[in-house]
This record gives C-alpha cells, sequence and structure tokens, in this order.
C-alpha cells in the first residue's frame, strides 16, 4: 500500500493509475473513487483495458503468452436463439467476431493473446506495446490531475 503523501516525491513513471485508485479510496483525495476514475476514463480512455489485465494476472496467474487466447464473455441470447464467436489468429490481422442470431452484440467481453487485449468497447485488438507505451505518455497529465485532488 502507497501512502498519497509520498508520491508527491515520486516520478510519473513509479506511479501507477492503481496506486491512485486506492488513495481515492481511502479518502486521501478530495473526489471520491468513481469520481476518480471518470476523470481517469476521461484522461486516459484505454485505461480499463490496463486494469482488466492487471485483475487477470493478479488472481489467474499470469497473462497467457504467445499461441494462446483467454476470452471472457457474456452474451444475451433471444429465445431459441444462438450465436456463433469467431477467431482470426493471424498476428498480422488478428480479429474476434461475435455474432448473436438477434443481431445484438455481446453484452461484455475481455479477449487476451500473447501480444493482444481487447474488449467489447474496442472495434479491433490492441498490441500490448502500443498499449503500454499510451498509457505512458498518459500519466504524466494523470499524475498531475491526482496532486490537484489530493488532500493536504
Amino acid at each position: 500500500m502507497v501512502d498519497a503523501r509520498d508520491l508527491r516525491h515520486r516520478s510519473a513513471r513509479d506511479v501507477d493509475f492503481a496506486d491512485q485508485r486506492e488513495a481515492a479510496d481511502r479518502g486521501e483525495l478530495t473526489v471520491g473513487l468513481s469520481e476518480w476514475d471518470r476523470l481517469i476514463v476521461r484522461m486516459v480512455p484505454r485505461w480499463r483495458l490496463v486494469h482488466q489485465l492487471r485483475i487477470r494476472d493478479f488472481h489467474h496467474g499470469s497473462v497467457i503468452g504467445p499461441g494462446h487466447m483467454r476470452l471472457e464473455y457474456t452474451v444475451r441470447l433471444p429465445a431459441l436463439g444462438h450465436a456463433d464467436v469467431q477467431f482470426r489468429v493471424n498476428p498480422e490481422t488478428p480479429r474476434l467476431r461475435f455474432g448473436v442470431s438477434d443481431g445484438s452484440r455481446p453484452s461484455k467481453f475481455f479477449f487476451t493473446s500473447g501480444f493482444l487485449v481487447q474488449d467489447h468497447l474496442e472495434p479491433r485488438p490492441i498490441l500490448l506495446p502500443r498499449l503500454v507505451d499510451e498509457q505512458l505518455r498518459h500519466l504524466p497529465r494523470a499524475l498531475h490531475a491526482f496532486l490537484q485532488v489530493l488532500r493536504s
């Protein structure tokens, strides 16, 4: 557990969004956890993917390596309906496609492979190195916002 006051003296790359969420949850910010999450989503739209990866990495051992895929999903089916799930396992143009007989989309899904991640809000899988690079570029701005709402 990180004390929010210690975060003032660390560089942006040493602090992650999980530390910031813990501080919000402990009441160390002038905003609550749900408001902080809304701020982060506006600043770093794909933060949710990193958060979900961290949860799965902690609770399921690790993110599965190359050559393996993991898909967690929820699908609402119409009465007497059916659903199809299609994977394209081509590293150049990977694809995950759901089809539900009534034309609806899956309620939620989270897909990981050795180098890719995608959820129900992303139209295409994202390369993990690209996602990490994107997160690191946004971290200084998020840290600045965090310090603005930190209780003295």
